[in-house]
């Protein structure tokens, strides 16, 4: 009895489904990079446009009132001292649903005419200060780029 090579072959070999485990497994690995960078990015563009309403909120209350508030706490309304609220909910941090990265690093001067609102960026080297704001008042870096992103008074 004379036996075919040709038919005896009926899979892959050991070999083959090794190099094709080790290509999934490199695509995968790229693919969940790439997501979680865009995630972060996300966040940050959240954070930044956060920042931005609060901010808008501020110059809001200092219209009506001549002074910023003493203070801004996520998750709750942002009400100025004639009682008129300009936001309904400070957002939370978009990463979790505790306070915001900046926890609550709203720093306002002891006049209340000036703030300094700086809060933590992910992606690192994206932000625009230094160092947190203190006393109503923020340090900015000039062309160089650090993890803080902080908007002060426009007044």
């Amino acid at each position: 009895m004379v036996y075919s090579m040709v038919n005896l072959k009926k899979g892959f070999t050991l070999i083959e489904l090794l190099v094709a485990i080790s290509i999934i497994a490199i695509l995968t690995v790229v693919s969940v990079a790439g997501y979680m960078t865009a995630q972060k990015r996300g966040r940050d563009v959240k954070r930044k446009g956060d920042a931005r309403s609060i901010q808008q909120a501020l110059e809001q209350c200092y219209t009506l009132d001549g002074q910023y508030p003493a203070a801004v706490t996520p998750g709750s309304a942002l009400t100025c001292g004639t009682s008129q609220t300009v936001i309904n909910l400070v957002p939370y941090d978009p990463k979790n649903s505790g306070t915001y990265t900046y926890t609550g690093k709203y720093s306002v001067a002891a006049n209340r005419l000036s703030y300094c609102l700086c809060f933590l960026l992910e992606k690192t080297g994206s932000g625009n200060a230094a160092v947190l704001g203190s006393g109503g008042s923020c340090t900015y870096l000039n062309g160089a780029t650090s993890n803080y992103q902080c908007v002060n008074s426009l007044q």
